[in-house]
């Protein structure tokens, strides 16, 4: 086979404006801004038998313009942040059944207009949240591996990566409060901190028959804060969704109707910052249930469905759920 070199280029804008409405009588929580960032872009790859290489380049620039008044003081600030951005990655075709590819890349975030400005009542979360307008770019180096396995009625695949990031950004409690008129509520700030992520993500099917197949997916996170030796807020806890799926009638009908029974695993978060407003919840099961119709319409493919999350109302409490909901039956239909 002959050497086969692609590659693209390309540019991108983003422009977003927020304008708070006057005359509502509540303190906005971030200012009005423009925001405007630019980006140019470049990839190259090569490919030759089982092999491929891929590699690229970007660059990124963003300016943020705000102003809101603070005790009748017109406050402004005009802020501006640029980076480059590069990957190079491969992957391998071991056998017709087997691949790996593997990616090393850099990445930047420049912090958002609440991380910077934030200061106030956050009403959809109903917590006070303080912003830092001296944060800096978050800047991360992250390795990823992938392995992946068809062989027909088995798939398997497992990911793992690793990920340093400088100056990462984060919400943290700071455990005093908030009392207003409309009640007391806990005080959050935006900090920041070198951080390092690592974690493996997997999944699996099998097709035991024409209708009844299985599936299995789970993921798993370490974040550590290496400048204080201790662990972030608000990172999930490891879980695994696993389920059978029957389906009525042949794959070669049309019209098909599926049915799938899951279980979703939750482990404790044993991985806990140094304060937090409350203990971790223990572990949790819950069982969901759904079915999906499929219908042909002339060329077009219709789905509709129905799905029933925590089946057998479990009390449970959510880690990452600042709120902490304990009981609920969740019903969705979706088309």
């Amino acid at each position: 086979m002959k050497n086969e070199w692609s590659g693209s280029f390309g540019l991108n804008a983003i422009q977003q404006a927020n304008n708070n409405v006057p005359g509502t009588g509540v303190t906005p929580l971030i200012p009005n801004y423009d925001m405007i960032n630019l980006g140019i872009y470049a990839i190259e790859k090569y490919s030759k038998g089982p092999l491929e290489l891929e590699g690229g380049l970007r660059f990124d620039t963003r300016s943020v313009n705000t102003a809101r008044y603070v005790d009748s003081e017109l406050q402004e600030a005009d802020l501006s942040y640029t980076n480059f951005s590069a990957f190079i990655g491969g992957l391998y075709q071991i056998s017709p059944k087997v691949t790996f590819n593997s990616n090393l890349g850099t990445a930047w975030r420049p912090p958002n207009v609440n991380e910077l400005f934030s200061e106030g009542l956050h009403h959809g979360a109903a917590a006070v949240e303080i912003g830092d307008p001296d944060l800096n770019s978050e800047k991360s180096l992250k390795w990823v591996n992938a392995f992946e396995y068809d062989g027909g009625r088995t798939h398997l695949e497992l990911t793992a990566y690793a990920n340093h990031i400088s100056d990462y950004i984060y919400l943290n409690p700071t455990g005093e409060t908030y009392v207003s008129l409309r009640g007391t509520f806990n005080v959050y700030e935006y900090l920041q901190a070198n951080a390092f992520f690592y974690g493996f993500d997997f999944s699996g099917s099998y097709v035991f028959t024409e209708r009844l197949s299985a599936y299995a997916k789970g993921s798993i996170i370490r974040a550590k804060n290496t400048d204080e030796n201790n662990y972030f807020p608000f990172i999930p806890s490891d879980r695994m969704d696993w389920g059978l799926a029957y389906q009525f009638g042949s794959l070669k009908n049309s019209q098909t109707n599926k049915l799938t029974l899951s279980n979703m695993l939750v482990a404790k978060q044993h991985r806990e910052p140094d304060f937090d407003l409350a203990p971790a919840p223990s572990a949790y099961a819950l069982f969901n249930l759904a079915y999906q119709k499929k219908f042909i319409l002339g060329e077009n493919q219709l789905n509709v469905g129905v799905q029933i999350q925590n089946l057998f109302n479990t009390s449970y409490k959510e880690y990452m759920n600042r709120f902490r909901i304990s009981r609920m039956i969740w019903v969705e239909i979706f088309s």
